[in-house]
């Protein structure tokens, strides 16, 4: 119900765009904000700070060796497998050039032919026996395997480096009092829930990789200690 303009002596001016009541708040869109921009700029966090596509607008920085930072956020694969790409590259120790080049039309592929849950090879059409014959593919395989396998290792450790975690945090959490340590405690929830997220999608590309069923992967017994709602498991499942 508030909108603003800056004026040429850099002062701010700040009108309402409908008649407000007495007692009413005044409100002002922030934009697109994750919560640790909010909560740096403006004393405040969100718990779904979601779009309408069910994209975040929370992001956490990651880096594997150390030098390289990925702005990590959750959302549908245009949002996210890009992200994935470059973290992964990170456990191969490969630029970002020649990892794109060698291996993101393969990687799209293999992950764009799975969406219907039709499993697809990356590394070709080839039946199974040909691709257990195949001492190449199967390094190939292998090497992938062993770069996920660094991955989740490394999201792990980063989820067990938080000091407030499963009940703590869940406890914090129902504390809705609009306190700085509540909005700390949304932050913190974001970031941990893009780490379960990402530690997920290490999971199923492994398991299709090594031409798994799906339907036998189970779930990390710590996601449960993340505390969301059954709203939100459903909108991370379907991502």
């Amino acid at each position: 119900n508030l909108e603003y303009k800056i004026l040429d002596d850099g002062s701010v001016e700040v009108n309402t765009t409908v008649r407000i009541a007495p007692n009413e708040h005044f409100r002002l869109t922030y934009g697109a904000k994750g919560n640790s921009q909010l909560l740096l700029n403006y004393g405040f966090a969100m718990k779904n700070n979601l779009e309408a596509d069910g994209s975040s607008n929370d992001f956490l920085e990651f880096s594997f060796d150390g030098e390289t930072i990925v702005e990590l956020k959750t959302g549908p694969k245009d949002y996210t497998y890009g992200k994935f790409i470059k973290i992964l590259e990170q456990t191969f120790g490969q630029s970002s050039a020649s990892f794109e080049e060698e291996e993101e039309d393969d990687m799209n592929a293999f992950l764009d032919g799975t969406d219907d849950g039709e499993e697809m090879d990356i590394y070709g059409a080839a039946s199974a026996e040909e691709v257990a014959g195949d001492t190449e593919q199967n390094e190939e395989i292998e090497s992938e395997l062993e770069a996920l396998k660094k991955l989740k290792q490394s999201i792990r450790e980063k989820l067990d480096a938080y000091c407030c975690k499963g009940s703590q945090l869940r406890d914090r959490l129902k504390c809705q009092d609009g306190s700085i340590d509540y909005f700390s405690s949304l932050l913190v929830l974001s970031e941990q829930r893009c780490l379960f997220f990402y530690l997920l999608v290490v999971e199923k590309v492994g398991f299709l990789l090594e031409k798994k069923d799906l339907s036998t992967l189970k779930q990390a017994d710590d996601f449960n200690d993340l505390p969301i709602d059954d709203d939100d498991q459903s909108l991370i499942d379907k991502q």
